[in-house]
């Protein structure tokens, strides 16, 4: 969900949804507005940068919260433990010509749990064999790739 212009969008869909956990991108969080960003009742939010914010909802336990210096966009990961397994959630905000095939080797390596979620504004030649050019130049978002490993899915309700 992109959020910036929408806060009160945010805010309603928190409260009539209540989501376990909700990722924006593009959220231009600065100095002076994180505090409106903060004050949602019943989710703590987790700023890893200006671009990319997550809400999580507070009965859902958080163990690890980071930034990988190897990837080279905006980003921002969340750690869930349950039940004995572990997952990874990353939020993403993926410029163009950003998305490059060694930094998803080295997400796929490091974290081996892992959803990874946002808006990626990137096409790839390698990695989306459909495109006919190595870049997205007219900024269109596109997610043709989905990556799944291990059987995660009753850690998320």
């Amino acid at each position: 969900m992109q959020g910036a212009n929408s806060l009160d969008t945010v805010r309603r869909y928190l409260k009539s949804r209540k989501p376990p956990i909700l990722l924006i991108q593009e959220a231009r969080i600065t100095s002076k507005n994180i505090a409106k960003f903060r004050k949602i009742p019943n989710y703590k939010l987790y700023n890893h940068n200006n671009n990319t914010i997550t809400y999580v909802r507070d009965d859902i336990v958080i163990s690890k919260s980071e930034q990988d210096e190897h990837i080279n966009f905006s980003h921002g990961l969340i750690n869930i433990k349950h039940q004995g397994k572990e997952l990874w959630i990353m939020n993403v905000y993926i410029r163009d010509k950003e998305l490059k095939v060694e930094t998803l080797q080295h997400i796929d390596k490091k974290y081996k749990n892992i959803i990874i979620m946002g808006d990626t504004n990137a096409k790839n030649q390698d990695l989306l064999h459909t495109q006919l050019t190595h870049h997205n130049n007219n900024n269109w978002c596109q997610i043709d790739l989905a990556l799944s490993k291990g059987d995660m899915t009753d850690m998320v309700d």
